[in-house]
Protein backbone atom coordinates (compact mmCIF):
# COMPACT_ATOMS: atom_id res chain seq x y z
CA UNK A 1 0.00 0.00 0.00
CA UNK A 2 1.24 3.50 -0.80
CA UNK A 3 0.61 6.76 1.01
CA UNK A 4 0.56 10.45 0.27
CA UNK A 5 0.80 12.85 3.22
CA UNK A 6 -1.63 15.72 3.63
CA UNK A 7 -1.54 18.35 6.35
CA UNK A 8 -4.19 18.32 9.04
CA UNK A 9 -4.27 19.71 12.54
CA UNK A 10 -4.96 17.15 15.25
CA UNK A 11 -3.73 15.90 18.60
CA UNK A 12 -4.72 12.67 20.35
CA UNK A 13 -8.12 10.92 20.54
CA UNK A 14 -11.14 11.31 22.82
CA UNK A 15 -14.42 9.43 23.06
CA UNK A 16 -17.81 11.10 22.87
CA UNK A 17 -18.36 10.28 26.55
CA UNK A 18 -15.13 12.05 27.56
CA UNK A 19 -16.18 15.10 25.56
CA UNK A 20 -19.52 15.21 27.39
CA UNK A 21 -17.74 14.86 30.75
CA UNK A 22 -15.41 17.74 29.85
CA UNK A 23 -18.34 19.95 28.92
CA UNK A 24 -20.23 19.03 32.10
CA UNK A 25 -17.18 19.74 34.23
CA UNK A 26 -16.96 16.22 35.69
CA UNK A 27 -13.67 15.71 33.83
CA UNK A 28 -11.05 18.45 34.11
CA UNK A 29 -8.59 17.52 31.35
CA UNK A 30 -8.54 15.24 28.33
CA UNK A 31 -6.53 14.54 25.21
CA UNK A 32 -8.56 15.52 22.17
CA UNK A 33 -8.39 15.60 18.42
CA UNK A 34 -9.05 18.95 16.84
CA UNK A 35 -11.45 20.42 15.96
CA UNK A 36 -13.30 20.31 19.29
CA UNK A 37 -16.47 21.82 20.66
CA UNK A 38 -16.16 25.61 20.75
CA UNK A 39 -17.03 25.56 24.47
CA UNK A 40 -13.79 23.71 25.29
CA UNK A 41 -10.45 25.43 25.71
CA UNK A 42 -7.58 23.62 24.03
CA UNK A 43 -3.82 23.80 23.87
CA UNK A 44 -2.11 21.90 21.08
CA UNK A 45 0.65 19.60 22.32
CA UNK A 46 1.37 17.84 19.05
CA UNK A 47 0.20 17.69 15.46
CA UNK A 48 -0.37 14.70 13.25
CA UNK A 49 -0.59 14.56 9.51
CA UNK A 50 -3.25 12.82 7.50
CA UNK A 51 -2.05 10.29 4.97
CA UNK A 52 -3.91 9.21 1.87
CA UNK A 53 -3.83 5.44 1.57
CA UNK A 54 -3.85 4.45 -2.09
CA UNK A 55 -3.82 1.01 -3.70
CA UNK A 56 -0.41 -0.51 -4.38
CA UNK A 57 -1.29 -0.78 -8.07
CA UNK A 58 -2.13 2.94 -8.37
CA UNK A 59 -1.41 4.21 -11.87
CA UNK A 60 2.03 5.87 -11.93
CA UNK A 61 0.70 9.01 -13.61
CA UNK A 62 -1.62 9.55 -10.62
CA UNK A 63 0.69 8.70 -7.74
CA UNK A 64 1.83 12.24 -6.85
CA UNK A 65 -1.21 14.29 -7.78
CA UNK A 66 -3.95 14.47 -5.17
CA UNK A 67 -6.49 16.06 -7.53
CA UNK A 68 -6.00 13.32 -10.13
CA UNK A 69 -6.17 10.56 -7.52
CA UNK A 70 -9.47 11.86 -6.10
CA UNK A 71 -10.87 12.26 -9.60
CA UNK A 72 -9.92 8.68 -10.50
CA UNK A 73 -10.70 6.81 -7.25
CA UNK A 74 -13.68 7.09 -4.92
CA UNK A 75 -12.82 8.08 -1.33
CA UNK A 76 -13.70 5.68 1.47
CA UNK A 77 -14.72 7.70 4.50
CA UNK A 78 -15.23 6.16 7.92
CA UNK A 79 -18.58 6.58 9.63
CA UNK A 80 -18.76 9.94 11.42
CA UNK A 81 -20.50 8.35 14.43
CA UNK A 82 -17.57 5.99 15.03
CA UNK A 83 -14.71 8.29 13.94
CA UNK A 84 -16.16 11.81 14.27
CA UNK A 85 -12.82 13.62 14.44
CA UNK A 86 -11.28 11.87 11.46
CA UNK A 87 -14.46 12.41 9.44
CA UNK A 88 -14.49 16.12 10.28
CA UNK A 89 -10.75 16.50 9.63
CA UNK A 90 -11.18 14.86 6.24
CA UNK A 91 -14.03 17.22 5.39
CA UNK A 92 -12.04 20.26 6.52
CA UNK A 93 -9.01 19.14 4.51
CA UNK A 94 -11.10 18.65 1.37
CA UNK A 95 -12.80 22.03 1.79
CA UNK A 96 -9.60 23.91 2.65
CA UNK A 97 -7.86 22.50 -0.43
CA UNK A 98 -10.93 22.85 -2.65
CA UNK A 99 -10.93 19.14 -3.43
CA UNK A 100 -13.93 17.14 -4.54
CA UNK A 101 -14.26 13.43 -3.95
CA UNK A 102 -16.85 10.78 -4.67
CA UNK A 103 -17.29 9.53 -1.10
CA UNK A 104 -18.24 6.03 -0.09
CA UNK A 105 -19.13 5.93 3.60
CA UNK A 106 -18.06 2.74 5.37
CA UNK A 107 -18.65 1.39 8.86
CA UNK A 108 -15.53 -0.50 9.84
CA UNK A 109 -12.28 -0.17 11.77
CA UNK A 110 -8.98 1.18 10.44
CA UNK A 111 -7.56 -2.26 9.64
CA UNK A 112 -10.61 -3.17 7.56
CA UNK A 113 -10.47 0.22 5.87
CA UNK A 114 -6.87 -0.42 4.82
CA UNK A 115 -7.85 -3.85 3.52
CA UNK A 116 -10.60 -2.24 1.43
CA UNK A 117 -8.08 0.23 -0.03
CA UNK A 118 -5.65 -2.61 -0.73
CA UNK A 119 -8.44 -4.16 -2.82
CA UNK A 120 -7.75 -1.41 -5.35
CA UNK A 121 -11.18 0.17 -5.67
CA UNK A 122 -10.82 3.37 -3.61
CA UNK A 123 -8.53 5.51 -1.45
CA UNK A 124 -8.90 6.74 2.16
CA UNK A 125 -7.51 9.39 4.48
CA UNK A 126 -6.02 7.93 7.65
CA UNK A 127 -3.89 9.31 10.49
CA UNK A 128 -0.23 9.22 9.41
CA UNK A 129 0.61 7.30 12.61
CA UNK A 130 -1.51 4.45 11.22
CA UNK A 131 0.72 4.40 8.15
CA UNK A 132 3.80 3.91 10.28
CA UNK A 133 2.21 1.05 12.23
CA UNK A 134 1.38 -0.80 8.99
CA UNK A 135 4.87 -0.72 7.41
Amino acid sequence: MSYICAASRQALSITELESIKLLEGSLQIGFVRLPVDSNLTTQSICQEMLALAIPENCHKDLSNNLHKILNYYPLYQLDSNTYPCLAEQTELFLQHNQLNAHKIFVQCDMTTLLALVAGGNAVAFIPQSMRQSRQ
